[in-house]
């Protein structure tokens, strides 16, 4: 099977959400919808970065803390009831459904492919990095790291 378009071929849409105090991106084609944050049933024992699981008519989807992978949060002092979400994003990740709990969720914006550059220049700490597949350059505003979506669900696969 091959991988979804990303970008059409002048422009990419991208969806902007806040992670703590930095502004994140996600592309369009990755989101299915957003939520409110709401009724999320924490799983007992599960790896750190894992809210718990919610149920979108009917269906029942892992959530992932944003702040635990985008942030670099230390899950040991971190109250994952106490962190001030409003919204999942329901993305799909490799044909799995899976919601991104983020604090806010702000617009869409449509930008010309050439507004988007390699991973390398993303604000980001180095040891998130892995989490930013290219880096959006907005004329008058610092550059803005796109989620990697891919390497999000590998985490959660790996335990982190």
């Amino acid at each position: 099977m091959t991988e979804r378009q990303e970008f059409s071929d002048t422009t990419v849409s991208l969806l902007f959400f806040a992670v703590r105090d930095q502004v994140w991106a996600i592309s369009l084609f990755d989101v299915r919808e957003v939520v409110p944050a709401q009724r999320i049933e924490s799983i007992p024992n599960a790896i750190p970065s894992l809210a718990g699981v919610m149920n979108i008519r009917g269906e029942i989807i892992p959530v992932i803390l944003s702040n635990m992978l985008l942030s670099g949060f230390d899950s040991e002092s971190i109250d994952k009831n106490q962190l001030s979400y409003t919204k999942v994003l329901v993305i799909t990740i490799k044909e799995t459904v899976t919601g991104l709990l983020v604090q806010d969720v702000h617009r869409v914006e449509v930008f010309p492919n050439n507004a988007v550059g390699p991973s390398d220049d993303a604000p980001v700490e180095r040891d998130i990095m892995d989490f930013v597949r290219h880096t959006l350059h907005r004329e008058g505003l610092g550059p803005v790291p796109i989620l990697n979506t891919a390497t999000l669900l590998d985490s959660i696969d790996s335990g982190s």
